[in-house]
């Protein structure tokens, strides 16, 4: 498909879009499919927009425009069955009784295909997994058969523009389709059931799908509502509308539901993850001086770029917050961009979202109006409304011809008038004010952002600007290694550092037990020690779980392990920390499969790896003891028994003298082996050798 899509784009000239369309999984099926804000989150220009529409709607026999998903009996089937957390889709057709009373048969299914395909477009952009076709129901899985950080997000999106893509379906005059959409997530087991009436590979248990059809059912047409886990995890990324509880078949309490009104107003992923419960700033004392003296420099025209680095959940976005909370009584202007992994082949995405909220538009803008407002915000810094207003115009995908005439420019030279616009937009609004000019999470940015921050590092040296950008380690940052460029890379939190987090989060009263645990799993990542003690301070019965909002990332990196996410599930069974000999005993898989499990995990930074002696004398550590956990949560209660169970035979058969110095390690395998009767009898050699000892 990436290959059929590709020669298409070359033979109309326009191959340069080739990696956008096979990056968002768009393939021939999926071009009638598309809508105007499709494209330009693919970064396509306004004129190549008109070619391809007018392409795709002359698309010959030989390339059909649609063609439907195939069955989830076609994909892959799951090794096993896996604890999972999902959020899950529903998404039914509205008046489909009505319809298969007023169509004849052949055509109701052709509107049946056009309406899956309408709703598989978003969900595939997106990330999710059709697992089946009711008739005129769609179920649609997201954290399987890869988990994803922010998968409750993309399932609202996917959810909004399906609905935004089936309402478009006319059927007959002026009769339009609808649908009613519901989303909820929540722990489920998903895998492979063999029954009579034959087998299901994406099976789920549980009650989050059977939620998730019941929010469906309580929906007006084209409205989209989402139950309470669902509305925790997105924060304020949308805007939300309560619904009150509603009493549903087959729960025993009301379930309280939101409406998805549409798109939130934070400006970043972290003010939306955040909005009004900023955790304390604990630490960082050196680091927000070191970007406070930038700041200083800038000020003096003196342009600063500071590159802000760590893993996830280390504190960049919060260094940033505090960065603007420390000047936020001094005279500046503060520009914030927010990249997006749902658009890393979108040209200029943070940019466009940016100028559309500092231009203030709304839904029920026409282009008129937006032009209008578009003007008015040019006029505040731009020196040239003739020459910048077609080129940000084309930006936002605004026809304009009627108003400034068509732009005769190649596609490169448009970008680099454009590139030019922007920087010299920059400059002029910090000559009235110093800015802060903020890029969060580089990491998905897509190439031409870069290459327009490129260009404006280099342009702000002589400028009252601080450019401050924040990424992940995995991201290497292609710009040049000026002079008026500093790093600093955040490490984690002191245990002394976390334990003040906590005590200010939970307050003092916290048992000192209580602390240390938090301490120990969150391993200093500030986000793991802030939502590990909201999860205790809300629990009923004081255990700090791991909370959901961290669940689906932690469980996404074990994901892109692959196969070695099986080496990693039977480590964590084993302990935070085990021997390479140890793991070797009990492993089902040959010496190489170990080996390159090991690495793999190692390589992605979820092991530390400790060589004492010869090779096979290693000793090896999780990264996190969170990342233990997960991976040791996704396993079925089956087969821990069964891991737990060979673990205990190693630890007899092939390590007797551990065996015999740590009975309560023998005792604690066989107790999670189930094998209550055998671990009675090492508990009480354990308490025998504790008594000898007098511990």
């Amino acid at each position: 498909m990436a290959k059929d899509i590709a020669q298409w784009l070359n033979r109309l000239g326009l191959g340069q879009y080739a990696q956008a369309f096979v990056d968002n999984g768009i393939d021939i099926e999926a071009l009638p499919h598309l809508r105007d804000e499709d494209f330009e989150r693919l970064g396509v220009l306004l004129g190549h927009m008109r070619r391809l529409q007018a392409a795709i709607e002359t698309l010959s026999a030989d390339e059909p425009p649609t063609r439907p998903v195939p069955p989830p009996s076609q994909e892959p089937e799951p090794a096993e069955a896996e604890h999972r957390q999902l959020t899950i889709m529903f998404c039914d057709l509205v008046g489909s009784t009505e319809l298969s009373g007023r169509l004849d048969p052949e055509d109701l299914r052709e509107v049946l295909r056009r309406y899956q395909n309408a709703v598989a477009g978003p969900v595939t952009r997106y990330g999710g997994h059709v697992a089946r076709y009711l008739g005129d129901g769609v179920l649609v899985y997201f954290g399987w058969p890869q988990a994803q950080e922010d998968q409750a997000e993309r399932a609202i999106w996917a959810g909004l523009d399906a609905i935004g893509a089936v309402k478009g379906i006319k059927i007959a005059g002026d009769v339009y389709l609808s649908v009613r959409v519901g989303i909820a997530s929540g722990q489920v087991v998903i895998g492979d059931i063999v029954g009579d009436a034959g087998r299901d590979v994406d099976a789920v248990t549980g009650e989050t799908p059977n939620l998730a059809a019941r929010l469906q059912g309580l929906a007006e047409p084209n409205q989209l509502v989402i139950d309470a886990r669902t509305y925790g995890l997105v924060g304020a990324a949308f805007e939300l509308e309560h619904l009150g509880s509603h009493d549903l078949k087959g729960f025993s309490k009301p379930v309280p539901v939101w409406n998805v009104a549409g798109k939130g107003m934070a400006e970043s992923r972290f003010e939306a993850a955040h909005a009004g419960r900023l955790a304390p700033f604990i630490g960082r004392k050196h680091e927000l001086g070191l970007v406070r003296e930038r700041w200083a420099l800038a000020k003096g025209a003196e342009g600063q770029v500071v590159l802000l680095t760590g893993e996830a959940g280390i504190g960049k976005s919060r260094m940033v917050q505090a960065l603007s909370d420390t000047i936020g009584e001094e005279r500046h202007s503060h520009l914030r961009y927010q990249c997006s992994p749902y658009h890393t082949s979108s040209a200029f995405y943070p940019i466009i979202q940016r100028l559309k909220r500092a231009a203030g538009f709304t839904a029920d803008d026409d282009v008129e109006s937006r032009l209008d407002k578009l003007e008015a915000l040019l006029r505040q810094v731009s020196k040239n409304i003739d020459t910048d207003a077609p080129l940000f115009a084309a930006l936002l995908s605004l026809p304009d011809e009627h108003r400034y005439g068509a732009l005769e420019l190649s596609p490169q030279q448009q970008r680099d008038r454009t590139i030019e616009a922007l920087i010299n937009q920059l400059i002029e609004l910090s000559w009235q004010r110093p800015t802060l000019f903020v890029l969060e999470d580089a990491h998905w940015i897509d190439p031409t952002t870069e290459a327009l921050i490129g260009e404006a590092m280099v342009r702000i040296a002589d400028a009252p600007v601080l450019m401050v950008i924040t990424y992940r380690p995995d991201y290497t940052p292609p710009w040049p290694d000026l002079a008026n460029r500093t790093e600093i890379s955040l490490n984690r939190l002191s245990r002394e550092q976390g334990t003040e987090m906590v005590h200010t989060m939970g307050g003092d009263e916290l048992a000192a037990s209580v602390v240390a645990e938090i301490i120990t799993r969150a391993d200093g990542v500030p986000l793991f020690v802030e939502e590990l003690t909201k999860s205790l301070l809300e629990s009923d019965d004081g255990e700090a779980e791991i909370p959901a909002s961290l669940q689906a990332s932690l469980v996404a990196r074990l994901d892109r392990l692959g196969d070695a996410g099986k080496v990693a599930q039977l480590a964590a069974t084993l302990g935070r920390s085990f021997d390479y000999r140890f793991i070797r005993a009990v492993s089902e898989w040959d010496e190489s499969e170990l080996d390159q499990g090991l690495a793999a995990m190692t390589e992605a930074g979820l092991l530390f790896l400790f060589q004492r002696g010869t090779p096979p004398r290693a000793t090896y550590t999780f990264k996190h003891a969170l990342i233990q956990d997960a991976a040791y949560e996704t396993l079925l209660r089956s087969k821990r028994q069964q891991y737990h169970g060979k673990v205990a035979e190693a630890l007899l058969q092939d390590f007797a003298e551990q065996a015999a110095t740590e009975p309560e390690l023998v005792a604690r395998h066989l107790s999670l082996a189930g094998l209550h009767e055998r671990a009675v009898e090492f508990w009480l050699l354990a308490g025998q050798r504790a008594g000898e000892r007098s511990a």
